[in-house]
Order: structure tokens, then C-alpha cells, then sequence
């Protein structure tokens, strides 16, 4: 989606260079001097290449500066230096190959003479020569924004050949960095010392040299320690224009227009489609009588985003030519009206007039000289520019085609080329104009409007209706209706003092003057533009002196302003309304340059204002600003240095101002010149989009839009802009993607997740409609996913109350899809069996890969599942759908039952299992007596499950199980615990873990034994390791549980220990191991520990009374003394 306000600029310049490609090689396709190959545009002038060499030209980049700002003394010349380069001793006839087109038609027509116009030129981005020298190459290519070239010189080739000659320069010399420096009257360029390398075996290896500066100017390249002659040399300089302005040539903006599919074409006149070329610093007489002007006609065509040249043709002669107005026939062909100074001008066979008649020198804009007077010329150029169509004169012995009537008060700058050309419905060609008023012309501003009619291809003039109003007159607008009448106004003046009025005239299909009316004020007025509506009503739109033109009611007004809207009937009798907007300054604030009445009737206006009005000198060209008037608070610019482009639009019949914004430069200092146009009309299309060409100069920082063919002012001085700018036009659409992909059709599958992204133009707001799969007002997109089968209708509603339209809808039906393929239905089978599965329909198929298939990409793969298993298959059809589907296989099992006589036995116990349900039986499990019966009997040693597969007669399987339990849950599990004493003998306790039983025996390993569930503490008569028994009852089961016992005896700890090595007493014996054991000194110091004693103590402590402390396991102690005695 894009925003409502769409704002394109582009600055146009001679060479059509982009930001990323400022230096093109031109080829020269006729439309030069036999002599130049290429031609290329450099800052400060142009490099032409010729087969023996190069040419450089430089000029005085200030001169056009001065030029147009009026301050250029009166036949001041142009001041130019030019630099020639010979290849001395070359081959005479080298071959130039060039290379990188940047596939951009570049058209010449350029004189009378049909065979030296070019067309289909492509631009490159290298030129070879090739074998200048024995076995060397010269390579020129851009480099970023500048040329650089290098020598290729081949293995064996000699490099002493490559002498290059200098005429024409003022000094030539090597500075102490190794460069070469070529000074001029215009300033100075240079050339980098070369970077000179080898590639050897795929490593690059610097080759030391450098300019060597010879007798007679002849540069050469010395390298003192040679090079490898068996493999290439590169001798690679770069030039650098210092000194220059970086600037290119001027191009100065007049007019702009459009076609049906809102490509953008600007017309303006250059200065550089060459220079004459002369060694050394040299003059032409570029202003005044006499004097060589090089301003021709270029014209530029851009895509509707401007983000692409489709071509760049330039029109004209040896002299001034400017285009006044562009127009668009029905078949695409562009029609350009302007004024020519050559007698030369390119010409059709079959043209109305190809002879120049002209007039007398006049300068109508400064830098425009018509040093022969002025004709009109049309021309029409084919819709890519690559053929002129037809072109013709028309012309008095006066000057035609400027508004040269200086009676006026309302004077503009460039109004010396107001004028419109239009077409009617048959594509004849009608243009409105000035043209002399007498002949011989007793005063230069004795002139007459004029209206033109030519057949389509500019053969015949089928009418002309000069003078149409009384008293001296120009004519600035024209429409044609349907009907076929013809609207014209203009600006007209009887005698002085009385001041100029506006005027309208209505004029039929052939011509005949039906109605004339002035319009305006007892102050000045003048009628700039006009359209029609839909009804023939005729809408004005004009500048008034004075703040007095009448304002009907109900309308917008600024009260006191200098800018008329004026609505009449088709008879022109009658008034709808009128209104002023503008500052309220009570003067003109603006220079109309486009008007427009939709569809609906709202009134769109254009124009300019600001300081490079004052260069003409009149009061109220001097008052001109475009401060105070009225802006809307969405406007895309809201302030304004004074010197703008002001856009309006008001609501049908003037009943209020939808949308005003500033457009342009807003750095007010002094040496910024101001936004304006060198004259001329531009447009709006009927959907609201106003085309605008502009001249903008240095320093000016002219807005401009991303990825616009160029966003950079390259001349030194004024360059031809153009924006595009969208006002209330609203344009409802959305693109589908699938997958990521843009998807044309309306046709998809499901499951389909489609995104579709919002590509409308002027919304102020949006809302999609999904159907029943809901709404939603996100601007951007909106994402769904179909499942289901159905036809969708997805709707995008846009709404902008600027636009007639209010509010507007796009809808796309899209029609979701089943893969039309079908499957067999679920199906029920036995274990152990087999079933075919069914797909038809499809062209291919993949089943979810399975082990129980016999394959998986077959239509009707072979299943045996184990188990209940669904089966899923992916199907394309014919239509390319892709779906799935699924099949279930349910096993359906035998009703086997099996029972058991005693569920829960003793162990030993036999039980007998009983199944049915089936002609034959397999039994699994232990201590089975016959597995194949259907009744078995068991004697399981635990608890044990018995399996039993069955079939029946058809083969069909089953199978169930039983489990026999062991009943061991009153088992008697016991732990023993055993209490100590220091003295008496160990005596031990019996805990049971598990109840349950019914009588409990205790057998102690000794003959004694124990009776009832928890018996009483026990001591056994004497040490020993005894096996405990307990033995649990519960009806006519019984279960038993043992565990050993170890018995030790009671402590027999000595009061004396004689440790003397003799082997009697000398270890501390207590009699039992394991105890933990500590002995202390009197004073209480541990002279002996041991957490599990061993009886194993030879005291080495000195003799005397020692403490001990012994600790049994369950915590209980003993403690007395031992004498140790050596």
C-alpha cells in the first residue's frame, strides 16, 4: 500500500546519469561530427573520443548561472578552453569496442538532415581501443564519478610505444606526487600517478613507474626497474577534474505531462549537445546578435514511479529551440509545441511548412536568444522516442509563438512561453498561441492570439484563427469538448492606460468564433488556464490585481487575494460562481501552471511564486510569494520559504478547500534561487495526479523520493525536475500470494494459507471483508488459511473524502478446491489377516509410510497390520490440487474367554484354566501340563500369567490371558534387634514387617522356640551364630522367612595390661570386635580411639591408670579403668 500523498521527483540532466552512473560513453551514431566516436559529459564540459585521440572541452560554468539570473553583461561571450590528446604514432585505424550499456534509448534529431538523426542509442559504461600500439589496448570505463583508463599491453608488446601528445594547454607538467597536472584558462585536471601491476600466476605484482613529460608535450611512461615481458602490463591512471565546479550541463525545466499509463515525460532545453572544438582557451558569442546558442529541446520519459529512463530524445537545430506545452494522443505519441530559432530545425517530408520564416532577435527569458526571431514548431515523437513522427514550421516574417507584449501589467517570468497544445477526439492537433498582429510589426508587443488546428501527423493546417480577441492579445489555455467546440483564454490589453482583462472565447469545430467574453476587474486581469467538466461547463482559473473580482456566494474565499476561479455555462452568459484564493494581499501571489476539473467537479490548481519572479522587474512580479496562502492541516508540506510550488484542491463548485499544501526547497538563504518553471504548461490527469516540471538551481535542496531515477542536482546551475504528486486519487487493489508467491489465479486448493497485501493508492483508511471468515482494518494485509472447499469473495474498501469517489471497493473471487480423488472406505479385519487399500482419481499418491504396506506410492498398496491402524494417503489431481485422506483398518479380534478355578493359590497348589471361544488353543507360560487343550492345569512357584492363542475355523485369531497369584502377603518377614549390656549377655528382640498370618512359630536355631505374632525379648544362654526361623499360617497355607543371627559375648574387659613384649597380655582384650573404644589419660586426653575396635591395642603410653569408654551400637556405653604396667 502506498500513501495518499505520492511525491516523485527527479532531476533530469543531458546524459540521463543516474546517482550510481554519473559518466556514460555516448556512441556517435550520426548524430555528431564524423570525428567523435563517443562523446562524454564531464564536469565542466565534454570529452570527446576520436580515433587518433581525445578531445577535452571546458567552459565557464558561472556564465549559465549568470545567465539566468539576469546579471550577465550584454554580450558578454562564453569563455572555453579545449585540450587536445594525440596518440602519436598509433595505428591510424584502431578498432573501439565499447561495453556495460546501460539500455537507455537516447534519440537525436538534431537539423534538417534526416541521415545524421540517431535513435536506440544505449549508453556504455567502457570503451577499448583495440591494437592502438603492436599488442596494446587502451581501456576507458566510469569509475564512480570519473573516467579512469589504463594501457593493456600485452606480453612482448613494448610500452615505449605509448606517447600521448598535448595541444592546448597552458602547462603540462609532473608534480612532486608523481601526477600529471594539465592546466587551463578554466581551471586545471589531472591524471594519478599510474598504478602499474602484472598478474603472475594468479598473484598481482606492483610494477614501479610513472609519467615521464617528453619534448613538444608528449607524455609517456618511464618504468625504471622494467617488468616481466612474458606476461600482461596494466598502466592504470585516474582523472581528476579538481578545480571544476562538478557540475553538468544546465537543462532548464518547462513543461511536463503524462501518458494513459501514468508515465511521467518532462520536456526542457539543454545547452550541451556539444561544443565546437578548439586547442587552447577560445570565445563564442553565446548571447546577443549573432551569437552561437546551443539550447535544444531534450525530452525525458520516466516510468510512473520515476525510478526508470525509458528514454531521453533531443530535438532542434543550430539555434534556441524551447518547448512551451507537451500533450499525449490516444495512441500514445507525444506532441510537443514550442518555439524554434534554427533554421535548420528537423522537419517531416510531408510537414505543413519546412522552411523557417523567423523575425528579429529577441531575448524572451535570459540565455535564450532567438538570434533569427522565433517560428512555431510542432513536432510528434513515436511512444519510445525512438522516431520523430512529424514536425513542421508555422510562421510569419515576425516572431510567432512568444508573449512578448511587455503592455502588460501581470507579468511573470516565463510567461514568454505560455501557450497550450491539446488534441480532440480525432487526435487533430489544436494549439493556442501569439502570433504577430500586423505585418510588417510596428511594436514587438503588437500581437494576436491565435488558434491553430493540424491533421494528426502536422501535413495539412486545416484552420487558423488569428486575432481572435480585438486590441493586443495572447492566448495562454485551450480545451476541446466532446461536442467538438473549442475553449480558449487568454490576456488582452486595447490602449494604455486601460489595464489588461481576461479573456474567453468559444469557437466551433471549424474554427468560427461563436462567443468571446472578458472577464475581470476595472484593475488588471488575465486568464491563465481552463478546463471543462463533464457538462461543457467552462472553469478559469487567473490572476487579478487589486483583491477586487467578484466572489459569488456559497463558495470558499480568501477575500482580497489575486487568484480567480471562475465557472460559466457553455454559452458563456452565464456565471455558476466565482472565487479568489490566496494570501489576501490583494496582488497575484502565484504563476498558474496546471488546472483541472475531475470527474466529480472538484477544481484542482497548481503553481509557483517567489523570488525569481523579481527578475523581470515588474511591481507586481516583484510582490509574488507564496507566503500566506491557505494550507490544510494534512498538507505534505506545511511552511514555505517564499518561493514554492502552492497545490490546491476545492470542492465541486468552490463550496470549500479539501487539501493546499507547499511544495519545494525550504532554505531560505540568500543564495538560494527559488522553486519555479522556465514557462510552460504542466498537467493533472483526470485522477488527480499533478505532473510538474521544474527549474531547479544550485544551492537549492529540492526534495526528492527514494529510488528516483536521480535525487542529485548535478548541473552548477539550474537542472530540469519533475514531481509527481497524487492529491485525492484513490485507487483500490491487492495482490495474493500463495505460499510466498504472487498468485494471478483465483483458483487454489485447500489447505490454502494465502496473504493478501493492500497495493491501493490515497486511502486515508481500509477495511477488508473475508466473508464468513471475518473482517478486518489493518491497512497493510490481511493472512487466512482455507480449509474447507467454497467460493470466497475477499472485499478491500478504501475510503478518502477527498476523492469523488468517496470511497471505493475491490473484490477477487477466489474458489477453493478438494483435490477430487476418493479412498475405500474404514474397513474391520482379523488379526493375522490382509486388506487392499483403495485410491483413485489421482495422479500420484503417497501413503504415510507404514511397515505394514507392501508399498507406500502406489494407488492400492496391500496392508496387514498387527493392531488398529489409520492409514493416510497425499493425492495430487490433473489440477494440480494436492489433499489427504484416511482409512482406518480395525482388527477385529476373537471373543476368547478364559476362567481360572482359583484365581490366588498356596504355592504348590495345582488350578485348572479353562478358554473358549475357538477350534484350536496354544498356551505360553510355566509349569503347564498340556498347552494345547483348551483346559490346562498349573502348578506355578509364582504368581504367573498363562497366555492362550486361538483360532477359529476361518483362520481368524484371538487371544487372552490369565494370571494365577501366589498369595505370599502374609509372608513373614522379620528383622532382629539386639539390646547389649556391659556385663550381661545380648539379648534380642523379633520385629515382624508384615502381618496377615494366622499363627506365627519362631525357631531360634538352638531347639528354643517362640510362639504368637510378636514374641518376647529373647537371650540366648550362649555366644554363637544361630539361623532364625519364623514360620506364618493362614488357613491350609503356609509360608516361612529365615535370617541368621550372630550372638557375641559379654565383655570381659581386664583391669591390667602388661604390654613388655613377651606375648602374654600385652594387647588391651576386651573380647568383643566392633566396638567403638576410647582411652584417656587422668588429665582426660584421648591417648587411644578406635571407632570399631579389634582388640588389638599394645598400649606404648607410660605406665599408669587410664580411663575407658565403651560404646555399643545402639548407643548404650561402658566405662571403667585398665592399669598399664611395663
Amino acid at each position: 500500500m502506498r500513501n495518499l500523498f505520492t511525491c516523485l521527483l527527479i532531476f533530469l540532466t543531458l546524459s540521463a546519469f543516474a546517482d550510481n552512473q554519473p559518466v556514460t560513453f555516448i556512441p556517435n551514431q550520426g548524430q555528431w561530427d564524423a570525428s567523435v566516436r563517443y562523446r562524454i559529459q564531464i564536469p565542466g564540459g565534454q570529452l570527446d573520443l576520436r580515433t587518433d585521440g581525445m578531445d577535452y572541452v571546458f567552459y565557464d560554468t558561472d556564465y549559465f548561472k549568470q545567465l539566468h539570473n539576469r546579471t550577465l553583461p550584454a554580450n558578454t561571450p562564453l569563455k572555453l578552453h579545449g585540450v587536445r590528446v594525440y596518440f602519436e604514432g598509433s595505428n591510424p585505424n584502431p578498432t573501439l569496442k565499447s561495453d556495460l550499456s546501460d539500455g537507455i534509448s537516447r534519440n537525436y534529431f538534431l537539423g534538417n538532415d534526416a541521415r545524421r538523426w540517431a535513435s536506440n542509442v544505449s549508453g556504455f559504461g567502457e570503451v577499448v581501443y583495440k591494437e592502438l600500439y603492436p599488442g596494446i589496448d587502451l581501456r576507458l570505463y566510469a569509475h564512480h564519478s570519473t573516467i579512469k583508463y589504463e594501457f593493456i599491453v600485452h606480453s612482448e608488446a613494448n610500452p615505449d610505444l605509448i606517447k600521448m601528445r598535448y595541444e592546448g594547454s597552458e602547462k603540462l607538467s609532473v608534480s612532486e606526487h608523481g601526477n600529471l597536472e594539465v592546466r587551463t584558462s578554466m581551471g586545471w585536471f589531472r591524471e594519478l600517478n599510474p598504478y602499474n601491476y602484472q598478474e603472475i600466476r594468479g598473484k598481482t605484482t606492483e610494477v614501479k613507474g610513472h609519467f615521464a613529460v617528453r619534448e613538444k608535450n608528449v607524455v609517456s611512461f618511464h618504468l625504471p626497474n622494467g617488468y616481466d615481458p612474458k606476461h600482461p602490463l596494466i598502466i592504470d591512471p585516474e582523472l581528476i577534474f579538481a578545480s571544476f565546479s562538478g557540475s553538468y550541463s544546465d537543462n532548464w525545466g518547462h513543461t511536463a505531462t503524462y501518458d494513459a499509463e501514468g508515465n511521467l515525460i518532462s520536456g526542457g532545453s539543454t545547452n550541451a549537445t556539444g561544443f565546437p572544438v578548439t586547442a587552447g582557451a577560445y570565445q563564442i558569442n553565446y548571447g546577443g546578435n549573432g551569437g552561437q546558442t546551443l539550447w535544444d529541446v531534450a525530452i525525458l520519459k520516466f516510468n510512473p514511479t520515476g525510478t526508470r529512463l525509458l528514454y531521453a530524445t533531443y530535438l532542434g537545430g543550430t539555434q534556441t529551440e524551447v518547448p512551451h506545452s507537451l500533450i499525449v494522443n490516444s495512441k500514445g505519441e507525444l506532441l510537443i509545441f514550442g518555439t524554434t530559432s534554427s533554421q535548420n530545425f528537423p522537419t517531416s517530408t510531408q510537414a505543413h511548412k519546412r522552411s523557417f520564416s523567423g523575425g528579429t532577435y529577441v531575448q524572451p527569458l535570459s540565455g535564450m536568444d532567438y538570434n533569427n526571431g522565433s517560428d512555431i514548431f510542432l513536432a510528434k515523437l513515436s511512444a519510445d522516442g525512438k522516431s520523430l513522427l512529424a514536425s513542421t514550421y508555422y510562421g510569419t516574417t515576425a516572431n510567432d509563438g512568444l508573449n512578448l507584449n511587455t503592455l502588460l501589467s501581470i507579468q511573470y517570468y516565463g510567461d514568454a512561453y505560455r501557450g497550450e497544445i491539446i488534441t480532440d477526439t480525432q487526435d487533430n492537433v489544436l494549439v493556442a498561441t501569439t502570433t504577430p498582429s500586423e505585418l510588417p510589426l510596428s511594436r514587438p508587443d503588437r500581437l494576436a492570439a491565435t488558434v491553430l488546428k493540424f491533421s494528426p501527423d502536422l501535413s495539412k493546417l486545416i484552420w487558423e484563427r488569428p486575432k481572435i480577441m480585438p486590441g493586443f492579445s495572447g492566448a495562454y489555455g485551450i480545451r476541446a469538448a466532446a461536442s467538438g467546440n473549442i475553449y480558449v483564454c487568454g490576456a488582452v490589453r486595447d490602449n494604455l492606460p486601460t489595464p489588461e482583462d481576461g479573456w474567453l472565447a468559444k469557437l466551433d469545430a471549424n474554427g468560427n468564433v461563436q462567443k468571446t467574453k472578458r472577464i475581470g476587474t476595472s484593475n488588471a486581469d488575465v486568464a491563465m488556464l481552463l478546463d471543462l467538466d463533464k457538462d461543457e461547463n467552462v472553469y478559469v482559473l487567473g490572476l487579478s490585481n487589486g483583491g477586487k473580482y467578484p466572489v459569488t456566494s456559497g463558495v470558499y474565499t480568501n477575500r482580497n487575494s489575486g487568484q480567480f476561479i471562475h465557472a460559466f455555462d457553455p454559452t458563456l452568459d452565464r456565471t455558476l460562481f466565482s472565487t479568489v484564493i490566496g494570501s489576501g494581499r490583494g496582488t497575484p501571489d502565484i504563476a498558474p501552471t496546471a488546472f483541472l476539473i475531475n470527474e466529480c467537479g472538484n477544481i484542482y490548481l497548481a503553481g509557483w511564486g517567489g523570488e525569481v519572479n523579481a527578475t523581470i522587474g515588474t511591481t507586481l512580479a516583484l510582490a509574488s510569494s507564496t507566503k500566506g496562502l491557505p494550507v490544510t492541516t494534512d498538507a505534505f508540506q506545511k511552511t514555505t520559504d517564499g518561493s514554492n510550488f502552492y497545490l490546491a484542491l476545492l470542492e465541486n463548485g468552490a463550496k470549500s478547500l479539501l487539501y493546499a499544501t507547499f511544495f519545494g526547497n525550504t532554505n531560505a538563504s540568500p543564495d538560494v534561487r527559488g522553486d519555479h518553471v522556465d514557462g510552460g504548461t504542466s498537467r493533472f490527469d483526470k485522477r488527480g495526479y499533478v505532473y510538474q516540471a521544474v527549474c531547479s538551481c544550485q544551492p537549492s535542496s529540492f526534495p526528492t523520493t527514494p529510488g528516483a531515477w536521480s535525487t542529485v542536482n548535478r548541473a552548477g546551475n539550474c537542472n530540469n525536475a519533475v514531481f509527481k504528486f497524487d492529491i485525492d486519487n484513490l485507487e483500490v487493489k491487492f495482490d495474493m500470494f500463495l505460499n510466498s508467491k504472487k498468485q494471478d489465479t483465483i483458483d487454489v486448493c485447500t489447505p490454502a494459507k494465502l496473504q493478501f497485501v493492500n497495493t491501493s493508492t490515497g486511502g486515508k483508511s481500509y477495511e477488508w471483508n473475508f466473508g464468513n471468515l471475518g473482517k478486518s482494518t489493518n491497512p497493510v494485509q490481511g493472512e487466512f488459511t482455507f480449509t474447507k472447499p467454497g467460493v470466497y469473495v475477499i472485499t478491500l474498501v478504501g475510503r478518502n473524502p477527498l476523492s469523488c469517489k468517496r470511497e471505493a471497493l475491490y473484490q477477487r473471487t477466489i474458489r477453493v478446491s478438494e483435490p477430487a480423488f476418493q479412498v475405500s472406505k474404514d474397513t474391520t479385519m482379523c488379526l493375522g489377516g490382509t486388506v487392499q487399500l483403495r485410491a483413485s482419481g489421482g495422479s500420484n499418491y503417497q501413503w504415510t509410510a507404514h511397515s505394514s504396506l507392501n508399498s507406500t506410492t502406489i494407488a492400492n498398496p496391500v496392508a496387514t497390520p498387527t493392531e488398529t491402524t489409520t492409514y493416510t494417503v497425499q493425492a495430487s489431481d490433473s489440477k494440480g490440487c494436492t489433499g489427504q485422506k484416511s482409512v482406518t483398518v480395525t482388527i477385529q479380534p476373537l471373543p476368547v474367554q478364559v476362567t481360572v478355578s482359583e484365581p490366588v493359590i498356596c504355592k504348590g497348589q495345582t488350578v485348572r484354566i479353562q478358554a473358549t471361544g475357538g477350534s484350536s488353543y496354544q498356551w505360553t507360560g510355566s509349569a503347564i501340563s498340556d498347552s494345547s487343550k483348551a483346559a490346562i492345569t498349573v502348578q506355578p512357584t509364582q504368581s504367573t500369567a498363562y497366555t492362550v492363542i486361538v483360532k477359529d475355523n476361518k483362520g481368524c485369531r484371538g487371544q487372552a490371558t490369565a494370571t494365577v497369584t501366589i498369595d505370599e502377603s502374609f509372608r513373614p518377614d522379620f528383622a532382629v534387634e539386639k539390646v547389649f549390656d556391659c556385663v550381661k549377655p545380648t539379648q534380642i528382640r523379633i520385629k515382624l514387617a508384615n502381618a496377615g498370618g494366622d499363627q506365627y512359630d519362631w525357631y531360634l536355631g538352638n531347639g528354643d522356640s517362640l510362639a504368637t505374632q510378636q514374641p518376647s525379648p529373647y537371650v540366648y544362654p550362649k555366644p554363637g551364630t544361630y539361623q532364625v526361623t519364623g514360620i506364618a499360617k493362614r488357613g491350609s497355607c503356609t509360608l516361612s522367612a529365615s535370617q541368621p543371627i550372630t550372638i557375641e559375648p559379654p565383655l570381659e574387659v581386664p583391669n591390667v595390661v602388661t604390654p613388655n613384649g613377651d606375648g602374654k597380655n600385652d594387647q588391651f582384650v576386651i573380647g568383643t570386635n566392633g566396638l567403638k573404644l576410647d582411652v584417656f589419660n587422668r588429665w582426660g586426653k584421648a591417648v587411644y580411639q578406635h571407632v570399631s575396635y579389634q582388640n588389638d591395642w599394645t598400649p606404648s603410653v607410660a605406665p599408669g591408670t587410664y580411663y575407658y569408654l565403651i560404646t555399643f551400637p545402639d548407643g548404650k556405653q561402658c566405662k571403667s579403668w585398665v592399669q598399664v604396667v611395663n
